[in-house]
């Protein structure tokens, strides 16, 4: 057999085969990216539930220390009563502020910047639990107490912790600064549009939904409360913020 005629019978891929393993290859991709999507997101979630767990777990021992007593939600620059800073609260307990985004402060969906002089930080706690307890901002500046898990009426219908809304680089608090402190209006989807200075205020942390750490230690995941007919809560069967008001 000539060299002419060995080559004529070698085997190959005609135009049309590649083209077809292309498509094919082009729709597997469609359909197994956007399940990869979904497993990653899932798993995103899955740790942020750790997390919050975590930190109940570390207000357990805070309270513990105190008399039954909850730190501030919040406070004045130098003050340390609140429970997120590097100096108190809970990190006393979980030392694990100075690891930036991964600490267990931090939800791993945020993929933006920290450029602030505060530890990175993306929930936030109910500002309701103070004594006095259910003052709304900027009244409740001035208590610097926090509750008693005794004063919270239903501890497994009131929020502790929720997933805020990170500054973005206009703000002068920092970028990816989330406030220690807040009520429904500053959870990560509650706006319907987007806020000056702000990051995504009008998106959910995972897809749709959020994740929040109720006082009794359990984590639910639910869409954040949309007001556009709703203005707050007004009576038990909507209020999972205020301690014992309407309860």
């Amino acid at each position: 057999m000539s060299a002419r005629e060995r080559s004529s019978t070698v085997c190959g891929f005609t135009l049309i085969e590649l083209l077809v393993v292309i498509a094919i290859i082009g729709i597997l991709a469609g359909i197994l990216f956007p399940v990869l999507a979904s497993a990653r997101a899932a798993s995103r979630k899955s740790v942020c539930q750790s997390n919050l767990k975590q930190l109940y777990s570390a207000f357990q021992l805070y309270t513990d220390d105190w008399n039954d007593t909850l730190p501030c939600p919040g406070g004045l620059a130098g003050d340390l009563t609140y429970w997120a800073q590097e100096k108190a609260g809970l990190n006393t307990y979980l030392k694990c502020q100075h690891l930036g985004a991964k600490s267990v402060f931090c939800c791993p969906s945020y993929a933006g910047r920290w450029k602030s002089q505060w530890s990175p930080r993306t929930y936030g706690m109910n500002s309701f639990l103070r004594e006095a307890a259910d003052i709304p901002y900027p009244a409740s500046s001035a208590y610097l107490n926090g509750i008693t898990w005794t004063g919270i009426c239903v501890a497994s219908m009131t929020i502790l912790l929720y997933e805020g809304i990170p500054a973005d680089e206009g703000n002068a608090l920092g970028e990816g600064y989330v406030y220690r402190c807040g009520n429904w209006e500053w959870v990560s989807g509650y706006r319907p549009k987007p806020i000056l200075h702000w990051q995504d205020a009008q998106n959910p942390w995972h897809r749709n939904m959020n994740n929040y750490l109720m006082c009794d230690g359990h984590v639910i995941s639910m869409e954040p409360e949309k007001y556009a007919s709703f203005r707050g809560p007004t009576h038990q069967g909507n209020n999972l913020w205020y301690a014992r008001k309407y309860r």
